[in-house]
């Protein structure tokens, strides 16, 4: 409360109560700015790491299937991809949105068909494989705070 005191006293008195709220909130976002950056740097490396792992993914399913990418091809192919899907954001669980974007952008790259296909569904069963007993997880303890309750109530 002091700190808003004396912020509230540095700003001009013929503001309005709102106005110093949000000249008050500037202030204390822009103390916090280095602190932001940390934030904003770290979010930025995990992604890109996140992003070079679903490369890595990418050539490693595509070289197990018998078709040979560079790298670099690889990492456009993914990064295309998670735009098309971001860019998609509406559909849920990017269901076909991701098996298109496999399927025409392994073509542009000069894959068949099949392996966009292909790629996308062994991706998918990623998905599958570690979402299924995350959710399953999740029910069990959802199930036994609903049955304690109802014990409770009983």
């Amino acid at each position: 409360l002091p700190l808003w005191l004396a912020l509230s006293a540095a700003l001009p008195v013929t503001w309005s109560p709102l106005l110093i709220y949000f000249g008050i909130t500037i202030i204390l976002a822009l103390l916090d700015w280095p602190g932001l950056g940390r934030a904003v740097a770290g979010g930025a490396f995990w992604h890109m790491v996140s992003w070079l792992a679903g490369a890595g993914e990418l050539w490693i399913i595509l070289w197990v299937l018998g078709f040979k990418i560079g790298v670099a091809e690889a990492l456009v192919i993914e990064s295309l991809v998670q735009a098309i899907r971001s860019a998609a954001f509406f559909v849920p669980g990017a269901i076909g949105v991701q098996e298109g974007g496999f399927l025409l952008l392994g073509v542009l790259f000069g894959l068949p068909p099949e392996a966009g296909l292909s790629v996308s569904l062994v991706k998918r069963m990623r998905e599958i494989v570690i979402g299924v007993p995350a959710l399953l997880i999740w029910q069990g303890f959802e199930g036994r705070k609903a049955l304690a309750a109802a014990r409770e109530k009983a």
